[in-house]
């Protein structure tokens, strides 16, 4: 597992225009990132292989 602070943060996806290129590459190399929530409306997702992770606010 890698150190918390070696994890590139990219933010909130809600506020994404596009899908960061980091994410797209993990996802062609079919990682599994980690889901976990957070709060009540609030996901973190991270792959440690990558070394990326982001939130995302389900609320309405």
């Amino acid at each position: 597992m890698k150190p918390e602070n070696t994890f590139t943060d990219l933010g909130m996806a809600n506020a994404w225009i596009t899908v960061p290129e980091i994410i797209t590459s993990c996802v062609e190399k079919k990682h599994s990132p980690k889901k976990t929530g957070v709060g009540r409306c609030l996901t973190e997702v991270r792959c440690e292989l990558c070394g990326y992770k982001y939130l995302i606010d389900s609320s309405d």
